[in-house]
């Protein structure tokens, strides 16, 4: 038995592993349109070149795009890669493969007590080649590494959190779970949730005080000495009066069960859409897609069995990983901003774990028949992936001939100390190292006035377009003159004010 387990073990791991390589080996240039890969990259070449850390070539005023200073800890990671390496995109997405398939070695020890022999393998085949994950593996971003210290940190806090050690061992583990948790927070802030799960160890009386103690005395002293270097790194811009609740925690119900196989973001949205059309209210989205009543039915059974293993598992005896998700989700539904799918991916493992988990408590396995349901099972999970992954496809915004040719000319033909609007500014001046600016809808008038202020000298129609700019512009052709036009991209230099 105990060498089946052992396999299982080693077969896990080796999936994991071999997911890795299958992400390393389809790396590509190029890049969907978002800048905030751009703004992470800004980051770690400021740091290897010593310039300011903040210097992200975006003009404050405008759009809001985020903190003028993200949290340190992905642009520390990236930073080695870009000393050798510069701005290669398929060399920085290395980055983020290696975090993610470090992060779920880890949760695989996690789960190693309460997913056994075959369903640890199922686990792994089913996160490790999830499409969700290998679609990610296209973009410079820090949610993989994100996952990689949040895992460290709860693996830290359920290895150690209800063991007996002498004071002395207790307080250097101490030490290690606070690194890690600093890690995460300092990652994404959001990874405050971990405090609930060190709050939960400090409440065990076998556990010796030394640890949660300094654990907290080491996280604190970390994250306060990063606020004091990197003082931006909380901006949001959003107000209290922007919470939707209720609208985000469906919305997010939405997204983790676009993680279940054979769903998608938009199948997930159409479904919830379906069924609040059945309870009688309004659809989430204007213009819902079409949903099956064997989606919904299969949501939400998938759903109720996943919420199931949550609370077998608190049965077991409530852990850090229980009381992280239990912290994690009413801080991604309580704030104002709805992030997307990105921001429940950290719960993609543990959601798997507790579905599968589930389905274990049956002990199917000890009937013939039950092994044929469950590897028939296994089966079309695995097809279901298998067609995710084959229908992935990741634009290539920044890596197509008509965004090279505008970045070209906007290097080579514009003065250094040029202006441009652009709706991504962090990723101009990532490629261009133009400053960038990029604009709210504001009555003519304004706008004018707003480009006087800012000395925006250039304005780019097309990509990720500012509708609103392309109504402007047929407005004041004697003022906008194009001196750039191909099929995706024009750009019109702007004519001083008359007197």
């Amino acid at each position: 038995m105990c060498s089946v387990i052992l396999s299982s073990k080693r077969a896990a791991d080796v999936t994991l592993v071999a997911a890795c390589v299958v992400q390393l080996l389809t790396i590509r240039d190029g890049q969907p349109w978002g800048d905030d890969f751009a703004q992470y990259i800004t980051h770690a070449r400021n740091l290897v070149e010593l310039r300011p850390y903040g210097d992200i070539g975006v003009l404050p005023a405008g759009a809001f795009l985020g903190p003028r200073e993200y949290p340190p800890v992905f642009p520390l990671m990236l930073a080695p890669v870009y000393y050798f390496f510069g701005p290669s995109l398929p060399a920085l997405k290395v980055v983020g493969i290696v975090s993610l398939m470090l992060a779920l070695l880890i949760f695989r020890r996690l789960f190693e007590t309460t997913l056994v022999g075959g369903y640890l393998v199922a686990w792994a085949l089913l996160v490790g080649f999830h499409p969700y994950l290998y679609a990610f593996a296209s973009m410079v971003l820090s949610d993989q590494a994100f996952m990689l210290w949040t895992a460290a940190a709860l693996l830290a806090l359920d290895r150690w959190g209800d063991t007996k050690a002498p004071p002395r061992t207790a307080a250097l583990r101490g030490c290690i779970v606070g690194m890690l948790i600093a890690l995460s927070i300092e990652t994404r802030t959001i990874g405050v949730a971990l405090v609930p799960a060190l709050a939960l160890i400090a409440l065990r009386r076998r556990t010796s005080w030394h640890l949660p103690a300094t654990a907290l005395a080491t996280a604190s002293f970390l994250i306060a000495t990063t606020i004091v270097l990197v003082p931006e790194q909380f901006q949001h811009g959003a107000r209290v009066a922007d919470m939707h609740v209720v609208r985000h925690a469906q919305l997010y119900w939405a997204y983790l069960t676009s993680f279940f196989p054979g769903f998608t973001e938009s199948s997930a949205q159409a479904t919830l859409s379906a069924l609040r059309q059945q309870a009688g209210l309004a659809p989430v989205f204007d213009a819902p897609g079409p949903s099956t009543l064997t989606l919904a039915v299969a949501a939400l059974a998938l759903g109720i069995v996943a919420v199931a293993g949550f609370f077998l598992s608190v049965r077991r005896g409530l852990g850090p990983v229980e009381v992280f998700v239990c912290a994690y989700m009413p801080i991604v539904i309580v704030f104002p901003i709805l992030q997307g799918a990105r921001f429940v991916m950290p719960l993609l493992p543990i959601l798997f774990a507790y579905l599968i988990g589930a389905v274990a408590s049956g002990r199917l396995e000890r009937h013939r028949w039950g092994r044929i349901v469950l590897g028939t099972a296994l089966l079309a999970g695995l097809l279901l992936h298998g067609r995710g992954l084959a229908s992935t496809s990741v634009a290539d915004e920044y890596g197509n001939d008509e965004t090279t040719r505008l970045l070209d000319f906007i290097r080579t033909s514009t003065p250094a100390d040029a202006v441009i609007e652009f709706a991504k500014p962090r990723a101009l001046y990532l490629m261009t190292g133009r400053t960038g600016f990029c604009p709210v809808e504001l009555p003519d008038e304004k706008l004018w006035d707003e480009f006087e202020a800012q000395g925006v000298t250039h304005v780019v129609l097309g990509g990720p377009k500012l509708a609103f700019l392309e109504q402007f512009a047929k407005r004041f052709p004697e003022r906008l003159t194009p001196v750039y036009a191909s099929k995706g991209f024009t750009v019109l230099s702007i004519a001083r004010r008359p007197k």
